[in-house]
Formats: C-alpha cells, structure tokens, sequence
C-alpha cells in the first residue's frame, strides 16, 4: 500500500480495494466479501449444531429428539444409525 512502508498505517480490504480499483469496483468487492463472510457464518453455525445435536443424540442412546413447526406443530424422536443426518431421510 502507497504511504506504508514502515507499516503504521491500517490497511483493509476495503482500503485496499477502492485503493487499486476505483470506488464503484471496492463497492463490489466490499459486497461480494460480505456475502461470502455470510455464507461461511450460516455454514458454520449449521455445522455446529449438527456436531450439538450428534453429541446429544450419543448421550440420548443415538436418539435425536426436534420439534416440527411445518406443516404441524409436533415433537418427535428418530434412531437410525445409517442416515446422514439424525432425523432419517424421510423428514
């Protein structure tokens, strides 16, 4: 970065994008950044649930318990030790 060769200053990505490639590209850039720290979030909170839910189905005998809002509100319980997730292919 111009300016920062004893490396005081603090540099982004955002500074580094409207820097190089003008303000309407950084506006871009800074969006689709945004979108993809999105998505990582989503995918990480869904993958931290799954490994929660695997730990209290193993404390639960392998049965994993949810509750259903759609199409009708109900709880119900699932076992199954050959689907990918713990509440069977079917729901």
């Amino acid at each position: 970065y111009p300016g920062n060769n004893s490396f005081m200053l603090r540099v982004e990505y955002g500074t580094l994008c409207r820097q190089y490639f003008g303000p309407r590209v950084a506006i871009f850039c800074q969006g689709l950044f945004q979108l993809a720290m999105l998505c990582a979030n989503i995918s990480n909170i869904i993958q931290t649930a799954q490994v929660l839910d695997y730990f209290v189905a193993s404390l639960n005998h392998e049965k994993s318990c949810a509750l259903m809002f759609y199409p009708h509100f109900e709880g119900f319980c699932h076992r199954s030790s050959t689907d990918v997730t713990p509440f069977g292919t079917g729901k």
